[in-house]
């Protein structure tokens, strides 16, 4: 086992925090995805005008971006995804404590 591998599991309060974090980086990538087919559409009906359409999705993948990258660890309660030397936003692991995405609760 490497040393980054944790063999820890989270308790329910930790693993509701971590799948708050999971949901955030599904909101993100669902954003992402959902982005290419309506910027085609709004392409195909608005021409050049489109670009208003592409600033707002922009924003709005930016906007949940962030949201993404402030998520606390439910365990360390410092941020999930950087820290002072790691900077990874889709982490699978906290950066601070090595706590992991997939960890699950004992009674679940």
């Amino acid at each position: 086992m490497s040393e980054n591998q944790t063999t820890d599991v989270a308790t329910a309060a930790e693993a509701d925090g971590l799948a708050d974090i999971a949901r955030r980086a599904n909101w993100v990538w669902g954003s992402v995805v959902a982005g290419v087919p309506i910027m085609l559409g709004a392409g195909l009906l608005l021409g050049q005008r489109s670009v208003f359409v592409l600033l707002v999705w922009a924003a709005v993948v930016f906007g949940l971006c962030g949201w993404h990258l402030v998520a606390r660890c439910p365990r360390c309660h410092q941020y999930f995804n950087w820290s002072e030397r790691h900077r990874h936003s889709f982490a699978d692991a906290c950066t601070h404590c090595g706590l992991e995405l997939a960890a699950r609760s004992r009674d679940t």
